[in-house]
């Protein structure tokens, strides 16, 4: 993984390529086609079946013996991306996010990559992506900082991830955060852009903030596990309310 992504927890592995013969990717036996998208702009990816059913418990499910793609080897995604799908099995391949923007007016879509990104996670049940996703999301951010005037993430990135996650989802807490412990109305845009639910949640979160004193450390200095599911999540420390000052604000202030 590259530090630039994930942070400083992945930094040895830039240091040293030297792994235990079980992190070694399982590469043997039959490959999968995966049909993605519809006709006209459908592709087919060709992934090393282990390596799908051992990240994926909908590839698992889908191959158990049960189904049809189990006995034709083929697994119809008619509904997703094809350009979404590629950076997924290009993450299962390397353990990288290909995201990243070259052009500087485009850097918010990164963000909407990685929503899009995370949605398929979801939906092929693939923890280890989501929480790769999640960190490669808190690493931008971080990198680039939270100012005043270009919000970290777009309505658009917001509205990608609420219509594919349920309540509850830890990259809907990670958004809402975003907003709630460094946010500006200015971030909001238009009114039409702008989901209920994610601004429920937003106004629910800041409540939280108002009322506790007391929250989470907040998004630009917490673990990158702290908004990761399952075994490896972990709490962060407390922070008070009165620390919540804009990252833009704190440059400014005398």
């Amino acid at each position: 993984m590259s530090s630039s992504f994930f942070g400083s927890s992945a930094s040895s592995s830039n240091t040293n390529s030297r792994v235990f013969p079980t992190q070694a990717l399982n590469l043997a036996g039959p490959v999968l086609r995966v049909c993605v998208g519809t006709s006209p702009n459908d592709e087919s990816f060709f992934v090393h079946q282990k390596l799908l059913v051992s990240r994926s418990e909908f590839f698992a499910r889908a191959m158990n013996g049960k189904w049809r793609e189990s006995d034709e080897g083929v697994v119809p995604l008619p509904d997703d991306q094809p350009e979404i799908f590629s950076l997924y099995a290009n993450l299962l391949y390397t353990d990288r996010l290909a995201t990243r923007q070259t052009d500087p007016e485009k850097k918010a879509d990164e963000f909407t990559l990685l929503a899009r990104l995370y949605v398929l996670a979801e939906k092929l049940q693939d923890v280890k992506a989501k929480n790769d996703i999640i960190d490669a999301m808190l690493a931008k951010s971080r990198a680039e900082g939270l100012v005043s005037t270009k919000p970290p993430l777009t309505m658009d990135a917001v509205a990608a991830l609420y219509e594919g996650t349920p309540e509850g989802s830890q990259a809907r807490k990670l958004f809402v955060d975003f907003f709630a412990q460094h946010g500006l109305a200015s971030w909001l845009g238009e009114k039409e852009d702008v989901r209920f639910d994610f601004l429920y949640d937003v106004s629910v979160r800041l409540l939280q903030i108002r009322t506790k004193g007391t929250i989470p450390m907040t998004t630009a200095n917490c673990p990158l596990a702290m908004y990761h599911e399952g075994e490896d999540r972990v709490e962060g420390k407390a922070a008070t309310a009165s620390t919540l000052v804009p990252t833009w604000k704190k440059k400014h202030q005398f």
